[in-house]
């Protein structure tokens, strides 16, 4: 399904599309509504999002073309914080139809901002799938704001999902210019798909009518990170963990902004020769100093770093681990999802925006202020005391990760266009 974009329409994706729709076997019957044709406007091929349009492209009921501003994350790419060149293992354009727009000539797939995402011809591509609806993954850049006009002069209604908050602090400036143009889109939009807590209060906050929002979580594949992969892996052996001790895990870049080294100063605060263990996982520029902090602490045995893992192992390194910590701030926490999917409990700071949909305290996990070392290694010296309370709090996040699955995001797109669709 799909192409990659290197054939003879890769200059002409109006084309590409028309063709994809008449060889797909996915036409829509001009004298029924059940199956409905969405496009859904994205950066670039993300794994968290790739699973969701496989999954929507597997439901009888709608077609959904992905098309992409940029090819980042199809081919290595040098990773700056790492300083080397990243090829993640796993196929991120199988399943699913989708398209690459043409970039214009300052284009540049090596950044984000927000000139470094703008494409052309956007008008006529979407005419060319005849949609009954478009979805806009954020507004940060110039092809998303294309986008909405575009959508606007075609009679497409257009929806928008992303991480939109106003938790974090803004300038007042910057604060005044965003607040104008959430009104305009308060205008414009014709839903908005939430994906959870905090982003549904940010519409509501600015004046969208709830009967427009429609809840369509970041989730991830439950059957990738299905817990039972633990009886197939050996990485406690690799390491030299026992299966009776409790195995704390960070998934992030070690970069300063992600705040490992809060993991490892609360964990050294545990008392020496505890049950327990810790996993780094990643890379990045400030791995030498959380090696070095690692040296000296007095857990120093039970500290482990990996270094880059292939995506592929990701998920067998979580099924042989206990516990997520998750020290970051930030707009959601996609490795928390991973992590309640595994079956792991989760310690997440207060700043991770998605904990109060993906974490119950004293149910799968704790939640605890946010650089608040003393609090953090009171909950992890907690969960390495009482390993029947951790088992009990595993079982209850992979529950809770199989509510937030890509059935519900599919249920909640279809009510979304049957609702404000064409």
């Amino acid at each position: 399904m799909g192409t990659d974009g290197s054939s003879i329409w890769k200059r002409d994706p109006e084309r590409q599309i028309t063709q994809l729709w008449s060889t797909s076997g996915r036409l829509k019957d001009p004298f029924s509504n059940i199956m409905k044709r969405i496009a859904y406007i994205i950066e670039s091929p993300i794994q968290y999002h790739v699973s969701l349009f496989k999954s929507l492209n597997e439901r009888e009921d709608m077609s959904v073309m992905v098309m992409y501003m940029s090819r980042r994350g199809v081919e290595p790419v040098y990773d700056e914080d790492k300083g080397f060149m990243v090829d993640w293992d796993i196929p991120v354009l199988e399943g699913y139809e989708h398209v690459f727009l043409e970039t214009l000539p300052f284009h540049d797939d090596e950044k984000g901002g927000f000139w470094d995402r703008a494409n052309y011809g956007l008008s006529n591509t979407l005419r060319a799938g005849d949609f009954d609806a478009v979805i806009l993954h954020g507004y940060q850049y110039y092809t998303n704001i294309a986008a909405l006009g575009a959508c606007k002069s075609a009679g497409i209604p257009v929806f928008m999902r992303g991480e939109s908050e106003d938790f974090f602090y803004r300038p007042l400036r910057k604060k005044a210019a965003r607040d104008a143009f959430v009104w305009m889109l308060k205008k414009t939009l014709d839903a908005a798909l939430y994906i959870g807590t905090e982003n549904k209060k940010f519409y509501l906050d600015h004046g969208f009518s709830e009967d427009r929002l429609f809840h369509v979580p970041y989730c991830v594949d439950n059957e990738r990170f299905n817990p039972k992969k633990r009886e197939q892996v050996s990485v406690r052996d690799q390491l030299g963990i026992g299966e009776d001790e409790v195995l704390f895990v960070t998934a992030s870049k070690h970069r300063q902004d992600r705040y490992v080294s809060d993991v490892i100063e609360a964990f050294s605060q545990l008392p020496d020769g505890g049950d327990g263990s810790l996993v780094l996982l990643g890379d990045g520029p400030v791995r030498a100093e959380l090696e070095s902090e690692a040296a000296n602490s007095p857990r120093r045995d039970d500290i482990h770093f990996t270094g880059m893992i292939d995506q592929s192992e990701y998920p067998s390194y979580l099924a042989a681990s206990d516990v997520l910590v998750h020290p970051s701030s930030e707009t959601w926490g996609c490795a928390i999802n991973e992590a309640i999917s595994s079956g792991l409990a989760v310690l997440s700071s207060d700043e991770v925006l998605g904990w109060p949909d993906m974490v119950t305290p004293g149910v799968n996990g704790f939640v605890y202020p946010f650089r608040d070392t003393q609090a953090l290694s009171e909950q992890m010296a907690r969960l390495a005391r009482n390993p029947s309370e951790t088992r009990h709090m595993k079982t209850e996040s992979r529950r809770i990760a199989e509510a937030l699955d890509f059935e519900l995001c599919g249920e909640n797109i279809r009510k979304a266009v049957e609702q404000y669709g064409r």
